[in-house]
């Protein structure tokens, strides 16, 4: 007979970096939103047509929110193998770096846009 088949080796600590990146998505989320809230006031010069301009900031918001989101789901969904733990902390990376370019982004959208 066959010995059983040994289960393949779980990384230890595997949800460190997908925590790290789920906490930072907290505040990092508070600030788009409260940015995102604020930009109607502060953009608002809508008339018959709509708001351009608020909508064009809402954009860059929700695609910093979207690319945002993407690292964290990945993280989590990464199979627990210690061959995997490089990739988490590359989503950890990835994460803070989408949120710092975003963040300039939404930051240095031209009020007149």
């Amino acid at each position: 007979m066959y010995p059983a088949p040994t289960p393949p080796p779980r990384a230890h600590l595997w949800w460190l970096p997908p925590l790290i990146t789920t906490v930072l998505l907290i505040p990092g989320s508070i600030v788009l939103i409260s940015l995102l809230g604020i930009s109607a006031m502060a953009l608002a010069s809508c008339g018959a047509d709509g708001c351009p301009r608020a909508e064009a900031y809402r954009g860059v918001g929700r695609a910093m929110l979207g690319a945002g989101l993407l690292p964290v789901v990945v993280g989590w969904l990464l199979p627990r193998r210690p061959t995997f733990t490089p990739a988490r902390w590359t989503m950890l990376a990835l994460y803070v770096v989408l949120f710092l370019v975003g963040a300039i982004a939404l930051i240095n959208t031209p009020m007149g846009v």
